[in-house]
């Protein structure tokens, strides 16, 4: 009786020895799988991004910003870091379009005021559409965008998103 119980420790100990391979085998394919899907996140991260900045004018950028940089204010022209600039969907009187501004602290709440102005005074559909078209241009998801614009008539909806551009709600990623 005594070597059938040293058997059945010993089978025991071999099939715990197997469980605990195969969990281990099982790990390290999770671990490949998660480290080959952040391998192409970051690939697809690297690949060049095309924006177009208008009709005909597209700026490839290849990396990110490196962390000395600085963006013009389309208003007073001064150099300032990322974090107190804005994108900003201005109009264009030349192009009969909206444009994305990059503006700093001081100047975006006003051109956000004049937007909104402008789209109250009874927009067209052309010229919303310009103004959401300018926000995707530049990362804004369109799922993003229909959080805001769902369920809305195309003025309120406007108005939505200019709100929530106001209200931080919504950020216009930077190149």
């Amino acid at each position: 009786m005594r070597n059938g119980v040293m058997v059945l420790l010993a089978f025991g100990a071999a099939a715990l020895v197997v469980v605990a391979i195969v969990r281990h085998d099982r790990q390290q394919a999770e671990n490949r799988a998660a480290v080959a899907e952040l391998e192409a996140r970051q690939a697809a991260n690297a690949k060049p991004r095309v924006l177009e900045v208008a009709p005909g004018l597209s700026v490839q950028v290849t990396s990110s910003m490196p962390p000395n940089a600085q963006l013009l204010c389309s208003k007073c022209l001064h150099a300032f870091p990322p974090s107190q600039i804005h994108t900003v969907p201005t109009y264009d009187l030349e192009g009969g379009r909206y444009v994305g501004s990059y503006l700093c602290d001081e100047h975006w709440k006003a051109a956000l005021a004049e937007t909104r102005a402008r789209i109250m005074a009874d927009a067209s559909v052309d010229e919303v559409g310009s103004m959401l078209e300018v926000l995707v241009r530049r990362g804004v998801t369109k799922d993003r965008l229909r959080t805001f614009t769902e369920d809305r008539s195309r003025d309120e909806a406007a108005l939505a998103v200019l709100d929530a551009l106001e209200r931080g709600r919504l950020v216009v990623p930077l190149p």
